[in-house]
């Protein structure tokens, strides 16, 4: 929850209402209080970035390629720029764009992780164009959290 808020105040204008938006909050939190499954909190807290980019004009499109709209392979692999989308794998020139599989982006799309693998690059995914988006402002809740697993792993 202290992640969702964050994101909320570092990327909401401020006095800008987003009813939908905060639906989507409600209801991330409701979620994430109900079950203590990491993957699934995982699910939830991708849905509400993807909901929360979209509300802000940011909308990531996952289904289809940028420019020419083919629709995304699943077994395939893309660069996703991060104001046009996915581009087909170039081994050079997109290099600054991180690299995912089409199956995390269908994934991503519908909100549905069918494995390890594809949870931990949709994360990736995410973490690189929220940032891209948050500019230099950091968020502090990935380090808290990550120092926990690291307090957790200690013992």
């Amino acid at each position: 929850g202290f992640y969702l808020n964050e994101l909320l105040l570092k990327l909401l204008p401020r006095e800008d209402a987003h009813a939908a938006l905060w639906d989507e909050y409600e209801a991330s939190l409701g979620a994430l209080a109900a079950t203590a499954s990491p993957a699934a909190q995982a699910a939830v807290l991708r849905r509400f970035e993807v909901a929360l980019l979209a509300a802000l004009g940011y909308a990531l499109p996952l289904t289809r390629e940028a420019g020419g709209g083919a629709a995304i392979d699943p077994d395939a692999r893309y660069h996703y720029a991060f104001d046009q989308g996915a581009r087909p794998y170039a081994a050079e020139p997109a290099a600054r764009w991180p690299v995912v599989r089409g199956a995390t982006l269908i994934a991503l799309a519908q909100s549905r992780y069918p494995d390890a693998e594809t949870a931990a690059e949709a994360k990736r995914l995410m973490r690189d164009v929220l940032d891209h988006y948050l500019d230099a402002r950091r968020i502090e809740s990935r380090r808290i959290v990550a120092d926990l697993q690291a307090l957790d792993d200690d013992r």
